[in-house]
C-alpha cells in the first residue's frame, strides 16, 4: 500500500475531493453539520488562503484518489490563526477512516514537518482536543496551553525534525 500513496500539492481539480473530506473532516470528528453554503465558505477561505500563501494544503492520494489532506502554515498576522508568529502550524489532518491506523497520518505530519523545515521553520505546534497520544508518539509535547482560537490544548515540537 505504501507505494501507492503519493503527497501532492493542492490543485483545484480536487476541488469535489476536498469539499467532501472537509464535510466529514467537520460531521465526523467535529460533530457539525455544516450547510452547502457553509461548507462552500469554508471551503472558498481555504483557497484564499493558500492562494495568498498564508497556508499550505496537501493532498494525500492512494492510486490518484484523494484519500486525505493536511493544511498547515507558518504563523503570521496576515494568517487567520496566529498563537504562535513564526512557528510552524499544523490545522488540520484528515484521513479516510478506511487507511487509518496505519501509519499515514505519520507520513503526513512527517511531510508537512519536512515542508516547514526547508521553510527554516524549526518550531511547529498543533492543537488538540483528543488523539493527544497520537501527537505524543510523534514527538509533541503538551505545554498546557489552550488555543484561544479553537480551545484544543496546544502542543509543541522544538527539536530538529
Amino acid at each position: 500500500m505504501e507505494n501507492s500513496l503519493e503527497i501532492i500539492k493542492f490543485t483545484e481539480s480536487y476541488y469535489i475531493d476536498i469539499k467532501k473530506m472537509l464535510n466529514k473532516c467537520f460531521s465526523n470528528e467535529y460533530y457539525l453539520q455544516l450547510t452547502e453554503k457553509q461548507l462552500e465558505k469554508i471551503y472558498n477561505d481555504l483557497l484564499r488562503q493558500y492562494n495568498s500563501k498564508d497556508l499550505f494544503l496537501d493532498i494525500l492520494l492512494q492510486k490518484s484518489i484523494a484519500k486525505g489532506f493536511i493544511i498547515y502554515q507558518i504563523d503570521s498576522p496576515s494568517s487567520d490563526w496566529c498563537e504562535k508568529e513564526d512557528w510552524g502550524f499544523i490545522r488540520e489532518v484528515y484521513i479516510v477512516n478506511e487507511l487509518r491506523k496505519k501509519g499515514i497520518g505519520k507520513k503526513l505530519v512527517n511531510h508537512a514537518e519536512r515542508e516547514l523545515l526547508n521553510l527554516s521553520v524549526e518550531n511547529i505546534y498543533i492543537t488538540a482536543d483528543d488523539n493527544k497520544d497520537f501527537w505524543i508518539r510523534l514527538g509533541y509535547k503538551e505545554t498546557g496551553e489552550i488555543c484561544q482560537r479553537n480551545g484544543g490544548f496546544i502542543f509543541i515540537k522544538k527539536e530538529e525534525i
